[in-house]
Formats: C-alpha cells, structure tokens, sequence
C-alpha cells in the first residue's frame, strides 16, 4: 500500500515541480545563448536582464515552493479535513508519514538536481565538461591510490550523511505541525514555537553531553590520539547516528499522535 501511496503523492505534486524544472532549464539555455551571443551590448540588452532576473526567481521559487508544498501536503491531506478521508483507508498512520517523507525527499534532491544542471547549461562549454570529467577522474583516481578503501567509504558517508540530514528536517517539521496540531487555536504559531523550542532542547543536549563526554570520559584526547582518517569516521558516523536518532524520535511521536490523539476538529 506505501507503494500505492507514494505513486499518488509524486503524481500529485509532479503537476508543480515539473514545469518549473522545464521553465528553468529553458532559461537556462536561453541566458546561455543570450551572453554567448553578447547580446547585452546590443539594442535587445534588455531581454537577457529578464531572461537573467526569471532564471534567478525560478531557483528561488523553486526551493521556497518545495519546502511549502512539503508542508502543505502533510497538513491538508492528514491534519485538514481531508484527513477524514485518509485515515479511512487501510493504511496505516506510518504509511501515510512515510510517503509525505520519502517524497519531499525525492522533490528536494531533483530540486537541487536540476539546479546544478541548469548551472551547468548556463556556465559550461563543451571543452569545459570535457575538462571537468577529466579532474572528476583524476580527483576519483587520487581517492583511490591516497586514501584506498577509506576514500570511498567517505563518500558513501557524506552521502548516507546528507540522506539522513534531509530525512530528519523533514520529519522534525512534521514533528513539529502535529504537535502544533494538538493546539485547539494558533496552531501554526504553536508548530512554529515547537519548532524553535525543539531545536533549544537540542542544543542543550549537545552542549550537556559535550560538556559531560570532555570532562568525564575526555572525548577530546581520545579523538587527538586517533589517526586523521579514523577521527573523519568517527565524525561522520557519530553525525550520521545523531540524525537518526533525531529522525526516529520525531517519527514515532508523529505516528503516535497520528494514531492515538489525533484531532480533526
């Protein structure tokens, strides 16, 4: 059934982002076309301002419309009125959280996707890519012969790193609405001050267990003595634990109110 749900959220919000991905990579070619042809110092100067101004608003629009609709599908189809209509499908709470998550998942990598392609259309020449895959190459060559195995383990770190860092925001800011929700009135102030409250709460804690991990347990000379490499790891899987974490936490208590305390009214 999640796959049932997931192909009805992409449909659903497909209809939004891809005509902006296809606007922008339009414009993208056209201020390509425009500065290479130089046409700024001629009469049309003020086409590719436009043409510049438009690409420049659609990258924006795109990021502010991708966090909104993130938002939007969550509150409208789970916690408006057309919840009563979702939760009478056998699915279960978890479900319905997993599809919203893992498809403003989708939405924000294309995002950033297709912006580093429309940069790419705007700045690069054909001797440029050329170049640019041959230092890939070589920079891919250097991880290997330098680091070995640990190289590509660095990568896959940064990458499952960035995976659970978007995928934890996420589920804070469901987190956050549903508990918002759990307001009779000012519910959207109540999300917001949720949100803020809990990112405090976080603060602390890293300050209390880093406080407590130096004076306690000296954390700081343990990782001084660790090799470079080792200490990298160590890093990476600690942040990449503490999203998890985080992600896990808002999860749960978000499936459970959706389950258990859920109030449509």
């Amino acid at each position: 059934m999640l796959g049932k749900l997931l192909k009805y959220e992409i449909k659903a919000t497909a209809r939004t982002f891809i005509p902006l991905y296809i606007a922008l990579l339009i414009f993208a070619l056209i201020n390509r076309f425009s500065f290479a042809n130089n046409f700024i110092n001629n009469t049309l100067s003020v086409l590719p301002v436009i043409s510049a101004t438009v690409y420049t608003a659609l990258i924006v629009a795109i990021f502010v419309i991708t966090f909104l609709v993130m938002i939007q599908r969550f509150y409208r189809n789970l916690l408006s009125d057309e919840g009563y209509l979702m939760f009478t499908l056998p699915v279960k709470s978890s479900s319905h959280i997993w599809a919203k998550t893992i498809t403003s998942l989708l939405w924000i990598l294309a995002s950033g996707l297709v912006t580093f392609l429309s940069v790419l259309i705007l700045a690069a020449d054909p001797s440029w890519l050329g170049s640019f895959w041959s230092d890939f190459q070589q920079m891919m060559n250097l991880i290997h012969l330098e680091l070995g195995l640990n190289g590509y383990l660095f990568l896959i770190e940064f990458f499952l790193l960035l995976l659970t860092s978007v995928w934890s925001g996420i589920v804070m800011i469901y987190f956050c609405i549903s508990i918002g929700h759990r307001f009779s009135s000012h519910r959207l102030l109540a999300a917001f001050g949720t949100f803020l409250g809990f990112n405090v709460i976080l603060q602390l804690l890293f300050s209390i267990f880093g406080h407590v991990g130096i004076q306690v347990f000296h954390i700081d000379q343990w990782l001084q003595n660790m090799e470079a490499i080792s200490a990298s790891h160590t890093f990476l899987l600690g942040s990449l634990l503490i999203n998890l974490v985080i992600g896990i936490f808002c999860f749960l208590v978000t499936n459970n109110i959706l389950t258990k305390k859920l109030n449509l009214d």
